[in-house]
């Protein structure tokens, strides 16, 4: 995983983790807030329910120790009105029958038996918000036995009646999803404010200081890799060097002779063959110990002011009629007044060659065709050139060992393994780096950089 998208995961995860925990506890305390908030508002509107309904009763009182039962229930109908709190009344006698009706037919939604037995048995009022249906309240006010009413009533008994009233519930249910939406918002306010303050504070105490640590431990890393890369790259070109050597003084004795072979005229035409075959394999095997030579470089570069640009056209038109026979299109990004480096141009056209070759060889396999972009770039303190091909790309198993010396994926015959490896050894000594990009089946991209004025 790459620094920034592990940078990108952890504050992603934390900034998940503080608003999952606010949530865990605003929602909850939320919860209860709400539900006192409603329970107080319910409360308060019982009590005003209640009061209304002994301002009813006592409107009521007089009417009902005349017994007029008609006059009674008209008056009852009276104060129903459809924009009124008031939206009807029930009287009941002491045997839980109805006495009179804010309707006229006595048959209402009125509270129900049990809360009239209830409320007269014990004396205290009754509510009936659970039960209540539609947008009524019902409130059972007792009518207990006053010592005024003993008169005409036995004194054993606790209760004449009760009175039920029911109320309007709009406002009430107003107010609680008035309650309600003003808790979604500001639980909502809340708990992104909060979520971002944690995580502004998280992040700096936590994830600022971890992300350098992981981009520190990277640094190192890459840079570990990068000098066990160049140390094994160094034995093996002393390794090179002297094998090359080894081999040169013999190579030229048998390329020497079999010329001199196939140059006689009595040499039968049977064994010329051989001969001829003699000397073209021992001229691509001096061809191998020259690019082992090159490999070591035991002479230094002889460095000047190079054109990047230049050497780049130098190459393409070196290889046009290669890329024109096997339809290889050829886009050059060149980017214009690009500083110049110090750098042998005759060692960086030869990077520059190994890298194009090679991704002509790929895309011909691959497609019979191709398309290669070469882009150069001033980059800060450096120039930056990239060689982009549509070939079958590079599988992640072989990234690693790509300018590893002898390592190759072309044919038997067909590749030394040697040119990445020329290439990455020009480029580390001009104080450069070379790498490459690639996803399977997408082609591959080479970069390098080089410092400006060496």
């Amino acid at each position: 995983m790459s620094y920034p998208i592990a940078k990108l995961n952890l504050q992603l995860r934390t900034t998940l983790l503080v608003f999952g925990v606010s949530l865990l506890i605003a929602v909850p305390a939320a919860a209860i807030l709400l539900y006192t908030e409603q329970q107080d508002t319910i409360a308060v509107y019982n009590r005003a329910a209640l009061t209304m309904a002994n301002l009813v009763w006592l409107h009521f009182k007089a009417d009902m120790q005349k017994a007029d039962r008609d006059h009674l229930s008209q008056e009852l109908g009276e104060i129903v009105t459809p924009y009124g709190m008031i939206r009807e009344a029930v009287i009941f006698s002491a045997s839980g029958q109805v006495y009179a009706s804010s309707h006229s037919s006595g048959n209402t939604a009125r509270a129900s038996d049990k809360a009239v037995l209830r409320a007269m048995a014990s004396g205290e009022p009754q509510f009936e918000n659970e039960r209540a249906s539609g947008d009524r309240l019902s409130i059972v006010l007792p009518l207990m036995n006053e010592p005024e009413c003993r008169t005409c009533h036995s004194p054993e008994i606790s209760a004449l009646g009760a009175i039920a009233v029911g109320v309007d519930k709009v406002p009430l249910q107003a107010q609680l999803n008035h309650q309600l939406r003003l808790m979604l918002v500001f639980g909502g306010i809340t708990i992104v404010a909060v979520g971002a303050v944690l995580t502004y504070a998280l992040r700096r105490a936590i994830i600022n200081p971890v992300t350098m640590l992981t981009s520190a431990s990277e640094a190192e890393r890459e840079r570990q890799t990068q000098l066990y890369h160049t140390g094994r790259l160094a034995s093996i070109g002393e390794l090179a060097a002297g094998v090359a050597h080894e081999l040169n003084n013999p190579l030229t004795s048998i390329i020497g002779f079999s010329e001199l072979l196939a140059e006689s005229k009595d040499l039968p035409q049977n064994v010329r063959g051989d001969v001829e075959l003699i000397n073209k394999e021992a001229k691509r095997t001096a061809g191998i110990v020259k690019n082992l030579l090159t490999f070591a470089r035991r002479q230094p570069a002889a460095r000047q002011p190079t054109d990047v640009n230049a050497a780049i056209q130098n190459v393409l038109s070196l290889r046009a009629y290669e890329q024109k026979v096997h339809n290889i299109e050829v886009s050059a990004r060149l980017a214009p007044d690009l500083p110049l480096i110090m750098d042998d141009g005759f060692q960086l056209q030869q990077v520059f060659m190994n890298i194009i070759i090679n991704a002509e060889y790929f895309m011909i396999e691959a497609h019979d065709k191709g398309t290669l972009t070469v882009t150069t770039e001033h980059a800060g303190d450096k120039v930056r050139i990239s060689f982009a091909d549509d070939g079958p790309g590079i599988s992640p198993e072989h990234m690693s060992k790509l300018f590893s010396p002898f390592f190759t994926t072309k044919e038997v015959g067909k590749g030394t393994g040697l040119g990445l490896s020329i290439c990455h050894g020009v480029v580390t000594e001009h104080h450069g780096r070379i790498w490459a990009e690639s996803e399977p089946g997408k082609g591959a991209t080479f970069f390098i950089e080089l410092p400006v004025g060496g």
